[in-house]
C-alpha cells in the first residue's frame, strides 16, 4: 500500500487513473466510433482559454460584488447570448 503525504497529489493521481481506466484519457488519439467529426477534437484546451474562458472571468472580476447565484445567473445569461443555449 501507498502511503500518501499530500492530498492534492493524491487527488490527481486517482483522477488520471480512472480516466485511465475508462478510456477517456488522451481520447483525442483514438476517437469513440460514434464521434462525428473526429479530426475537429482538439487535444489541448488552449482555444477555451484564450477564448470564452478569458471573456467570463473577466465578466465575473468585473461583477465580483454580486452575490454568488446572482453572478451564476450573470454568466449563463452571457452563455445564452453567446451561443444561444445555455
Amino acid at each position: 500500500t501507498r502511503v500518501w503525504t499530500h492530498h492534492n497529489v493524491r487527488k490527481a493521481y486517482n483522477s488520471l487513473n480512472h480516466l485511465w481506466r475508462s478510456e477517456m484519457l488522451f481520447v483525442y488519439l483514438n476517437p469513440p466510433a460514434g464521434v462525428l467529426a473526429p479530426e475537429r477534437i482538439k487535444s489541448t484546451t488552449n482555444s477555451l482559454e484564450g477564448g470564452i474562458n478569458a471573456q467570463l472571468k473577466l465578466l465575473a472580476r468585473t461583477h465580483r460584488g454580486r452575490s454568488g447565484e446572482r453572478q451564476r445567473r450573470m454568466l449563463d445569461w452571457w452563455l445564452y447570448l453567446k451561443n444561444g443555449t445555455a
